[in-house]
């Protein structure tokens, strides 16, 4: 089963098949956003985001596996992640840094949410595919925000 084989990942390789992912979207020809402080209230109203109780217990690799769940429940990017899953391991070029997991991370959130500012400025977030497995979505907001310490 894909959710199996996820959760199996180690660490590196898990984020390693979300950066290889990542680097071949396109989300809906939008750049992706650089992470903005006023981004996680919009993403804790919309999803009512419970964080883990201590930044440093989300790992990069967690965040990553809760990411390639995600993916792996949505019927348009289940076929990619298993196929990339079960795939042949590169090796990773060198420790991926935490900008380039933020964009990562940003990069799927936008296949599921819309990021945008409402005529105050706030950022708001809009679940685009109610169908979405909720529950992934709201522990990968919750991991997410725990990494950044938000």
């Amino acid at each position: 089963m894909l959710r199996d084989t996820i959760l199996a990942l180690d660490d590196a390789n898990a984020v390693n098949l979300l950066s290889i992912f990542a680097k071949g979207q396109e989300v809906g020809g939008k750049a992706v956003p650089d992470w903005q402080p006023g981004m996680a209230d919009g993403l804790e109203d919309a999803l009512v985001v419970q964080q883990a109780d201590e930044a440093g217990a989300v790992s990069r690799g967690d965040l990553a596996r809760q990411a390639l769940l995600v993916l792996a429940a949505d019927p348009e990017y289940a076929g990619p992640i298993e196929a990339l899953v079960a795939g042949p391991r590169t090796e990773a070029y060198g420790v991926v840094e935490g900008v380039v997991l933020v964009t990562a991370l940003l990069v799927v959130l936008q296949t599921q949410l819309d990021f945008e500012r409402d005529k105050a400025g706030r950022w708001m977030v809009k679940v685009k595919k109610p169908s979405a497995d909720t529950e992934l979505l709201k522990a990968l907001a919750g991991k997410f925000l725990a990494f950044l310490g938000q």
